[in-house]
């Protein structure tokens, strides 16, 4: 049986030096570090350690998160990072249940985090029979703009994931799933761009 190593097991001494290589390009073009994951905040200490270590060299840290996660989490980033890439599924309770997440709890976070000023931009994963009906939309629209958001980030599926799962041995459910046409997605982006700005 052959095994394959798909992760490991890293120190901050070990990432550092590797995100310093990027530190001249980072200063000159105003750019930074994105955490992502995974969920970056299930590992909001470790996580928080090495943000404190870029900020002494001067680089920015965004998070990219699904918020899905007690907010003391976030209160540990929040005096450190330059802000979060906050990704937003669904409004539907049942469908957030189906993907392992919890509307209340995204929704709480996301409200909290803009009510303790930290920047946060919205980000709409476009999932094909997911949330890219009329009415998923509508009801993300409703949702988002009753808590203030003014402006969404709308990220078109791709498959790009689908070698991991293969790789893990497990079944991507999108793995057919041809990307949304260019029709489908300027009615997508009209539709959004009544309640927000989007980018």
């Amino acid at each position: 049986d052959k095994t394959e190593t798909l992760g490991k097991k890293v120190e901050i001494e070990d990432i550092l030096p590797e995100l310093l290589e990027d530190k001249d390009f980072f200063l000159q073009s105003d750019g930074g570090v994105t955490l992502s994951g995974g969920e970056v905040m299930l590992q909001a200490d470790d996580v928080a350690v090495l943000v404190k270590k870029l900020n002494e060299y001067g680089i920015s840290v965004l998070i990219d998160t699904a918020g899905c996660v007690p907010y003391k989490e976030f209160e540990k980033l929040n005096p450190l990072v330059q802000g979060y890439l906050f990704d937003f599924k669904t409004a539907n309770v049942q469908n957030y249940r189906e993907i392992g997440g919890d509307l209340e709890t995204v929704t709480q976070n996301l409200t909290r985090l803009i009510s303790d000023g930290a920047n946060v931009q919205v980000r709409i994963p476009l999932i094909p029979h997911f949330n890219t009906d009329a009415d998923s939309i509508l009801e993300i629209c409703k949702h988002l703009k009753a808590i203030g958001i003014g402006e969404v980030e709308l990220l078109p599926f791709h498959r790009l994931g689908s070698a991991k799962y293969e790789a893990l041995g497990l079944d991507y459910q999108y793995k057919n799933q041809e990307p949304l046409s260019k029709d489908k997605l300027d009615e997508i982006i009209k539709q959004y761009s009544k309640y927000f700005k989007v980018i």
